[in-house]
């Protein structure tokens, strides 16, 4: 029997069909690798379209409740109203300075009551000596 395998050169077609079984298992893996990476492409693929969806719904939430006309309007109220800051801080300024006169009268009350609390008691201590000794 060993004349008759080398003549019908089944050895040399098995090892053939076994190196073409092997390239076809590493096409078979690199094809299995190749898909795994487009697996995750079309995930990635299907987040971004998920946050184009969320996008796509709040501009539809924000158009419905302001338009063009509005925004305008806001605009225009902006541009009119930009000094408002500086009307603002003088105010700011103006109350402060009443504030400051204001504790200023404060201090001022409580020294007159002091004073008129120790001449009255000087008056009531005058008249009561005067009252002992006339």
């Amino acid at each position: 029997m060993p004349g008759l395998e080398s003549n019908n050169g089944w050895n040399e077609w098995s090892k053939y069909v076994l190196k073409e079984l092997e390239k076809l298992g590493e096409i078979c893996d690199s094809l299995a690798d190749e898909i795994n990476g487009l697996n995750l492409e079309l995930t990635k693929i299907s987040g971004i379209k998920h946050a184009i969806n969320e996008l796509k719904e709040w501009k539809t939430g924000v158009e419905e409740t302001t338009n063009l006309n509005d925004l305008q309007s806001l605009k225009n109220f902006y541009i009119n109203n930009k000094d408002i800051k500086d009307s603002i801080d003088s105010i700011k300024e103006t109350l402060k300075k009443y504030e400051d006169q204001i504790e200023d009268y404060k201090r001022f009350k409580t020294k007159v009551y002091a004073i008129a609390g120790v001449l009255s008691f000087l008056l009531a201590t005058g008249l009561t000596l005067m009252r002992i000794f006339y």
